[in-house]
């Protein structure tokens, strides 16, 4: 026993100490809710004593006046406990509420700054489950258990006092079950604290096979998987009903276990006392009072055991929690080299690279290239070959395992994040749109852009030509993810945001891939006009988009084989000819 307590104090003192600073900062609204928790304390000890004097005073005396000026007391101390409770609860509530939403955004806060690799790794389900979940689970131990923890620790220490003062032959009666509960209580919520980290783990399934579902409806609607996504979803909800119904038999067992200890206690307790006052050993008003002391007190063991099982369980949200929110991003935010002015121009030295997910596989393999200021350049190669993955190294989505990436002569890892997302943009496959209107989802790739710039943005990439055509034009809202939109609409949407950003250095990664023959060329012509002269990284399958590159880079199996313009290559490379003819057959 002592081996598991020792670990389970310092679990606690971990616990507190992590959420301390928290409260803190909601200390205006802490300091008058302990208060009045300390009013409302006062005036339940209280109320015991006034009905013994009203009972041996008043009642037993038989004097009515002195029955009635008690009666009003009392309802004064009611009044005032009616009062408290209410502050206490209200102000403690509302912290509690602060402390959760300021505990969300600080995780929030960490998870989106986490370098590419964790996201690689992790389920979104499951981190919307720590953001959802556990947050909510520790938000409700904040908000209820906690006061409810404290509350009951003091009344019952102060209540015990009282009734051992009151009634200390009958107070042994009483007090000899608590150790008795509290062992019990302790087992009880080990095995509860075990059972709900079963119980989170399985909500995280759940959660993650109804995010998927929904997420993916297109996927699931064109392959008629609506009832596998129900059987998914109703399988993993099952999963965790089993799980929660252990949990919930440890917790009705524990109540039902404290229960009937308290209670057979306190009945013996008045079994002895009756005993003591036949023999004219003690008063009624005592017994009385030493009954309602009696009272506070278990139904203050049966809280505190309660409230302490439930707290244990919230560790392991806890632990969770602080797990991600106190982990460090492997890829800095900020800090480092911040050049006076910025050209345009990469090297790539002797680059290798494999992604965290799959480290038995290199995606590069020594790459060596330079990219001038001003160029054209296009990455070709079959999927997987690692094309993509040298223009995320470019926009330093991830950093290099071996070799050098440079800017201007700088190398990637020693300038300032911040200040490489202003110069180096990167347009993926897949464009993301946000829940706002069309202007703001351009704007996004600079806040401060006038509805001038915006639009002009739009133009470039021709995404005017439908957006004006929208009922509220700039105005419109895309919807969940753009649904409202064709792929081509979004992937314009996404290359007028890139646009507007104004960076030295463009990458797209199968951004016009979306894009029919005719937009393909109107984006590329538009993209050779822009007047700052990026230099223009492309990754493509599609012949089209490279013909009128400065220099097509050939890529297999991680590593650089050819390279020239394409006619260079038609003539030089036998791998890129039959990539060509392969997509000529293809088309």
């Amino acid at each position: 026993m002592a081996s598991e307590s020792g670990p389970r104090s310092f679990q606690l003192r971990l616990f507190w100490r992590r959420l301390v600073p928290f409260f803190r900062r909601e200390r205006r609204l802490y300091g008058p809710g302990v208060f009045f928790e300390l009013l409302t304390l006062g005036t339940a000890v209280i109320y015991p004593q006034l009905i013994r004097i009203i009972v041996d005073q008043g009642i037993q005396t038989g004097s009515m006046q002195r029955t009635n000026e008690l009666v009003l007391l009392m309802v004064g101390v009611l009044i005032i406990a009616s009062i408290a409770t209410y502050m206490k609860s209200y102000l403690l509530d509302i912290a509690a509420q602060r402390v959760s939403m300021a505990l969300r955004k600080w995780l929030f806060g960490n998870l989106i700054v986490q370098e590419m690799g964790f996201f690689d790794e992790q389920s979104t389900g499951e981190l919307m489950a720590r953001l959802d979940a556990d947050v909510a689970q520790l938000g409700f131990t904040m908000r209820q258990l906690v006061p409810e923890l404290i509350h009951f620790s003091l009344l019952g220490s102060i209540a015990a006092g009282l009734m051992i003062y009151t009634a200390p032959l009958l107070s042994g009666v009483v007090l000899v079950v608590g150790p008795a509960i509290w062992i019990g209580s302790s087992i009880l919520g080990r095995f509860m604290r075990r059972q709900s980290a079963r119980v989170q783990e399985r909500n995280v399934k759940v959660i993650q096979a109804g995010l998927e579902a929904l997420a993916g409806i297109q996927t699931v609607r064109v392959y008629h998987q609506e009832q596998a996504a129900v059987n998914r979803y109703a399988g993993a909800s099952r999963s965790l009903i089993e799980a929660a119904k252990r949990q919930a038999k440890a917790t009705s067992l524990l109540q039902s276990y404290t229960n009937l200890l308290s209670e057979g206690a306190v009945l013996l307790a008045i079994w002895v006392g009756a005993v003591l006052i036949s023999g004219g050993n003690m008063t009624a008003g005592s017994l009385v009072t030493f009954i309602l002391y009696a009272a506070m007190v278990m139904r203050s063991v049966r809280n505190v055991a309660h409230a302490a099982a439930e707290v244990m369980r919230a560790q392991g949200a806890t632990q969770r929690i602080f797990a991600l929110g106190e982990r460090a991003t492997q890829m800095p935010t900020g800090g480092g080299h911040v050049p006076d002015e910025v050209e345009g121009h990469v090297r790539l030295e002797d680059v290798h690279f494999t992604y965290p997910t799959r480290p038995e596989s290199a995606a590069l393999r020594g790459v060596s290239l330079e990219i001038p200021r001003g160029e054209v350049l296009a990455f070709v190669g079959a999927s997987g070959s690692g094309k993509s993955t040298v223009a995320k190294l470019i926009a330093r989505l991830y950093d290099p395992d071996r070799g050098r990436i440079l800017l201007d002569g700088h190398d990637l890892c020693e300038l300032d994040i911040a200040w490489l997302r202003e110069h180096v943009t990167l347009v993926p496959a897949e464009a993301t749109l946000f829940a706002c209107n069309v202007a703001d989802n351009i704007r996004y790739g600079r806040a401060d852009a006038t509805d001038e710039e915006v639009k002009e943005a739009a133009r470039i990439a021709h995404a005017d030509e439908f957006i004006d055509r929208l009922p509220a034009g700039y105005e419109t809202d895309v919807g969940d993810s753009g649904r409202l939109f064709s792929s081509g609409q979004r992937q314009r949407i996404a290359i007028a945001r890139a646009i507007l950003r104004r960076s030295r250095i463009l990458i797209l990664d199968e951004a016009t891939a979306a894009l029919d023959a005719e937009g393909e060329a109107l984006v590329k012509e538009s993209l050779r006009k822009l007047p700052d002269h990026p230099t223009i990284v492309i990754v493509s399958h599609r012949l089209s988009t490279i013909l009128d590159a400065d220099r097509v880079v050939l890529v297999r199996d991680g590593m650089m084989i050819a390279e020239g313009t394409h006619s260079e290559l038609l003539n030089s490379s036998e791998p890129y000819r039959d990539l060509v003819e392969n997509q000529l057959v293809s088309d």
